[in-house]
């Protein structure tokens, strides 16, 4: 998918394809995290990974890692 907030809230890890290569395959939240990765892939930002680089997060993965563990534990309960 395209959407970057749908995947951030259902899928666990994502492969990021540039011109036929993987470029990335890992966790949602390293590879949305990755500005590197995103611009690379022409992918936009979640509204997530932007209010990240807004805040100044100095570890943005590792945030995105603990937002969305809990986020999914809430949905659960």
């Amino acid at each position: 998918t395209h959407d970057m907030n749908l995947a951030l809230e259902y899928a666990d890890r994502a492969v990021v394809l540039h011109e036929g290569k993987i470029i990335a395959d890992n966790t949602v939240s390293n590879v949305f995290g990755n500005q590197e990765t995103l611009q690379r892939a022409n992918l936009r930002e979640s509204s997530l990974t932007k209010l990240v680089k807004f805040s100044g997060i100095s570890c943005p993965e590792k945030f995105m890692e603990l937002y969305l563990d809990s986020n999914r534990r809430e949905e659960g309960a």
